[in-house]
């Protein structure tokens, strides 16, 4: 088709991914709607590189095509989980989060791979968008200093664009990311590979100024695979001692020099001792995320198997606060992915699942990339407060970066 080969002699398909890849990033931060378009593009851009016989998704590794096949389960178990359906419109609205797990793989399948070098300035880029960010963020703290310290002594987050659990696992991987590309920069790339270190240890310190715990968990946990891949592949011992006692130490300077991490810290101990005098109630953070927990895990104990449905589940769990807690204004869905999917779809969709998400680690050209492999830690350890996978950044976060990480050429 003349028309398309003038298109993509203009903008080569690797070009094009890069931009959607941009305006992914820029979405998840400050654009939810350029989140929503970089997925429709990317699968456009597809189509049209396929139909132009410029990609076919055969070219890719088989453990390339297999991890992002595997990622469409996500989206076909909710459209195809309907028996017993009640809740239209609750269904119709998880559909509608879930398709990015079928656009942006079939995209990237009809697309050529990543090169390392292209991996190397996606990286720089986040890396750059989190220092903004975390500009943005500072600079209105320091301007309202006292204001910002008094919501967080009440258990409340720091004021930021967008959904700050999803923000803070995205800046947590940032520092991850961080890490791995000044390992792989060049010593010849010296402003570079500077700028990358200062960058990734500033967002390290900023993330205990955002003081978000399910950001800060996946940081710890994602450093943790980065040291234990050090040890591993690397054999470099030292630096994975270091990095362990870094690991060791930060919480505890940041309790003593960081007003914002102290104050949360300190909120979750109140709210501990509330707990343990039976005054906690439904509408404290942590109390509150505790009694979506037992109302999930209430709902799978009665339907173990297949669950209510995942289209069911929102009118389900609202009847269990009717019945248990009548005086709860403030209802959450469970704060827990596993335990929202295990009452939606039961234990065999809850396999199904995970076999889908975690099917790119049968491949072991996936095993040595510790980008990878923390990423997946960060989203599987922020899994267990959080039901990260039930809306459209949380979607756009792991989507995103697991394709990213699937298609690159370093990952072979």
């Amino acid at each position: 088709m003349p028309s398309l080969d003038a298109l993509f002699q203009t903008i080569p398909p690797r070009k094009g991914l890069l931009l959607a890849i941009g305006l992914s990033q820029v979405g998840l931060i400050w654009a939810p709607v350029l989140l929503s378009v970089s997925m429709g593009f990317i699968f456009i851009w597809g189509v049209l590189c396929w139909t132009a016989g410029l990609w076919e998704p055969q070219r890719h590794a088989v453990a390339t095509r297999y991890a992002l096949l595997a990622l469409s389960v996500l989206f076909l178990l909710i459209l195809f989980w309907v028996w017993g359906l009640e809740d239209v419109d609750y269904w119709l609205t998880r559909i509608r989060i879930k398709l990015p797990f079928l656009l942006v793989p079939a995209g990237l399948l009809c697309l050529p791979p990543l090169r390392k070098k292209d991996l190397s300035r996606v990286h720089t880029f986040l890396l750059l968008l989190l220092v903004i960010l975390s500009f943005q963020i500072g600079i209105r703290y320091l301007f309202d200093f006292k204001a910002i310290n008094e919501i967080l002594k009440q258990g409340q987050h720091m004021p930021m664009p967008g959904n700050h659990i999803r923000l803070s696992l995205l800046m947590a991987y940032g520092v991850v990311s961080g890490l791995t590309l000044y390992r792989s920069l060049p010593k010849e790339n010296r402003m570079w590979k500077n700028g990358v270190l200062f960058s990734t240890l500033f967002l390290g310190v900023f993330l205990h100024v955002l003081s978000v715990r399910s950001g800060l968990a996946g940081l710890y946990a994602g450093l943790l695979v980065v040291l234990i891949h050090e040890v591993l592949v690397q054999r470099k011992w030292k630096g994975a001692v270091l990095g362990a006692v870094l690991i060791i130490l930060a919480p505890l300077i940041a309790y003593q020099s960081v007003p914002s991490f102290r104050n949360k810290v300190n909120y979750a101990k109140w709210e501990i001792w509330m707990q343990q005098q039976g005054q906690a109630s439904g509408q404290l953070s942590d109390a509150g995320r505790w009694m979506s927990w037992q109302i999930g895990w209430s709902i799978w104990k009665d339907h173990p198997l297949l669950g209510v449905g995942p289209g069911n589940l929102k009118q389900e769990v609202y009847r269990k606060y009717a019945a248990e807690y009548p005086n709860v204004q403030k209802k959450r869905m469970p704060h827990n992915q596993y335990i929202s999917v295990g009452a939606g779809m039961g234990v065999i969709g809850l396999l199904i699942f995970m076999t889908a998400f975690l099917w790119a680690l049968r491949y072991r050209q996936f095993w040595f990339n510790s980008g990878l492999i923390a990423f997946y830690t960060i989203i599987l350890v922020s899994g267990l407060v959080e039901n990260t996978l039930e809306n459209s950044e949380g979607v756009g976060l792991a989507v995103w970066w697991l394709g990213i990480h699937f298609v690159c050429e370093t990952g072979k």
